[in-house]
């Protein structure tokens, strides 16, 4: 869910992890003793499968008590936890069938590596290698696929420095969306971040446009070519 736009809300362009931040905590405004670094997971439309997933992480400054009480609120994955959450990857699959034929290729092959001609051996001794290797990478997308559901739910402290995913058009470049709860952190923020403030009638918007219209216009020229040349050709033959 994106932060609704209200009294501290503001548009930011670049990531949120890259933002000036002032020292002051972000919930209670009191001065700030240390970061605290964390993630949202948002679900988006997609045209293709229907939705998506996208991570964003950020940081913001907190006083001494309410990184205390984020602290004790946070939920922990245990490495066991974190290991079990890849068989929720439909990558998981392919990384256990290949894992197994691999095992099957060492039992199988290895042995005789002593027992045929070093001509035959070189090929053969090439299967576990590269069966073993795709079974990494199936593990490895399997790991990042289900990073989603390794992300901590947000608590009463990080939700005060709420963010959007990237709300970025075509060209524009990354943009968030911020919803500062505390008003003595949200114009600290916004006076340290004022020249990545979003305008809409800014330069780069202007730029962005530019580009996608030219995008258009390009498109556009290359349909018309296509249809005239369609209508075209069967009287050049």
């Amino acid at each position: 869910m994106q932060p609704a736009p209200g009294l501290n809300a503001i548009v930011l362009t670049g990531r949120p992890v890259d933002l000036n931040l002032p020292w002051l905590c972000a919930r209670c405004g009191r001065p700030a003793t240390s970061r605290l670094r964390w993630e949202r997971v948002f679900q988006l439309s997609d045209s293709e499968d229907g939705h998506r997933y996208e991570i964003v992480a950020a940081e913001a400054p907190f006083c001494s008590d309410c990184t205390a009480e984020h602290e004790r609120a946070v939920r922990r994955f245990t490495p066991l936890e974190r290991a079990l959450m890849c068989f929720r990857s439909q990558y998981i699959v392919p990384a256990t069938v290949i894992g197994l034929f691999t095992l099957w290729t060492i039992r199988n092959f290895l042995p005789a590596l002593f027992e045929t001609p070093w001509s035959y051996a070189n090929y053969i001794g090439l299967l576990p290698p590269i069966f073993g290797l795709m079974a990494l990478l199936c593990l490895r997308a399997a790991w990042h696929d289900s990073h989603r559901h390794a992300v901590p739910p947000l608590t009463s402290v990080t939700d005060a420095f709420a963010f959007s995913p990237d709300i970025a058009g075509a060209f524009e470049g990354e943009r968030h969306r911020y919803a500062i709860s505390n008003e003595a952190f949200y114009h600290a923020f916004v006076e340290a971040n004022h020249h990545l403030r979003w305008r809409p009638s800014g330069a780069a918007a202007r730029k962005a446009r530019g580009k996608r219209y030219a995008l258009y216009a390009a498109i556009a020229v290359v349909v018309v070519v296509a249809a005239v040349w369609d209508w075209v050709a069967p009287y050049l033959r």
